[in-house]
């Protein structure tokens, strides 16, 4: 449990609630639970329980049931009530599995890929039987989730009220209840190669689950099986912009 602020100050990354960087067995077992309730203020990989999840060498575990986020969150890129970023890859890894009951109660703010619960979920093994995402359990986002402010490097933007970016190299299996019912505002703008900002970001994704998921081979499956549920507006600005009341995909 963590009751004091988080702030990570200049460009550094991984800033967490209760971790900022955490490799081999990130994700701490299926019984007991986390709790944050101090702000956490940082840069890129921001989240409310950990900032950075990486998992390269084994397969992964779950994050335990009944984990809270309950105070803002703000960062740049990948921010999450939970987590900013969730990445596993490498060859002799099969994928990701979160399956659990999650929920985020505060404001979340960054400038992409911007979650309720998860800034982004990436699997990226190329190998057979691997970059294989499990996403589900009962997830709820009551919080307000803002994509704002001036990106410098990156002309397009994610933001969902459970996952800003979903990236499966092969599969994703969608399941349980997921429930947002905090608002999604998306209004980042875009500083260009040359550093003259203009008024939107070239491609943004907003969704009231889902801001953007991918899968990324020919032989790829998308398997929903869940109760997506969003109770909240979804709204923002931006050059190609794909606005879904449930998910953008």
């Amino acid at each position: 449990e963590n009751y004091g602020d988080v702030t990570l100050t200049g460009t550094g990354r991984y800033a967490g609630g209760l971790v900022g960087y955490t490799e081999y067995g990130f994700l701490m077992g299926e019984n007991g639970s986390l709790l944050n309730e101090g702000r956490v203020a940082g840069f890129n990989y921001t989240g409310g329980i950990i900032g950075y999840a990486a998992k390269y060498h084994e397969s992964c575990v779950y994050l335990p049931s009944g984990t809270v986020n309950r105070s803002e969150v703000t960062g740049n890129q990948y921010v999450g009530g939970l987590i900013g970023a969730v990445v596993v890859g490498d060859k002799g890894v099969a994928g990701v599995k979160i399956s659990g009951n999650y929920s985020n109660e505060a404001e979340v703010r960054g400038t992409y890929a911007v979650g309720g619960l998860f800034g982004t979920v990436q699997a990226t093994s190329a190998e057979k039987d691997e970059g294989i995402i499990d996403f589900g359990g009962n997830m709820t986002n009551t919080g307000k989730v803002v994509m704002g402010g001036v990106s410098e490097t990156i002309a397009s933007s994610n933001a969902g009220g459970i996952v800003g970016y979903l990236y499966g190299r092969k599969n994703i299996t969608i399941t349980g209840e997921l429930v947002n019912r905090g608002e999604i505002v998306a209004t980042t703008r875009y500083a260009g190669a040359t550093g003259d900002v203009v008024n939107t970001a070239t491609d943004l994704n907003a969704g009231g689950l889902f801001g953007y998921v991918l899968i990324n081979t020919g032989e790829m499956t998308l398997d929903i099986s869940a109760d997506l549920i969003n109770e909240a507006p979804v709204s923002g600005q931006g050059v190609n912009e794909e606005f879904r009341n449930v998910s953008q995909r």
